[in-house]
């Protein structure tokens, strides 16, 4: 785009800097400011069409310019709406491990009571606790 608005304004610094001609680098790393620029550049593009038009721009380039700023726009929106929910999934996510453990807790007061005589069976009804699924070094060595 920058050649193109250079050629269509080769003295008009003012009317350059509303393109970004220079501003690229710097607004390259924030997701914030590529939008903001990117919108701004599309504005530029609606009111010096005509003349990017005159020296024989490229529409694509120019219908482009839109396109991708609502792109970037939309993005941005779900991943705002995306990190909204976060907390919405995030208790479904405790709710369900709740439920699985309460069903765990419960399997495993079964089995204390059917098996109370065999500890050795009784273990095999109980739930995981985090040492034993915890692949350390020692259990590696065997």
């Amino acid at each position: 785009m920058g050649y193109w608005v250079i050629k269509a304004f080769p003295e008009r610094v003012v009317v350059k800097r509303q393109f970004g001609i220079g501003r690229y680098r710097k607004v390259a790393g924030s997701q914030e400011a590529m939008i903001s620029f990117f919108n701004s550049l599309k504005q530029s593009v609606e009111d010096y069409r005509t003349a990017l038009e005159a020296v024989n721009t490229p529409p694509s380039l120019l219908d482009g310019v839109a396109t991708q700023a609502e792109a970037l726009s939309t993005a941005q929106q779900a991943q705002e709406k995306k990190k909204g929910n976060r907390t919405v999934d995030t208790e479904e996510r405790i709710k369900s491990l709740n439920q699985l453990h309460a069903f765990t807790q419960a399997f495993n007061a079964a089995a204390e009571f059917v098996y109370y005589d065999s500890a050795a069976k009784r273990d095999l009804y109980r739930p995981p606790t985090s040492t034993e699924t915890d692949y350390g070094d020692d259990e590696m060595m065997d």
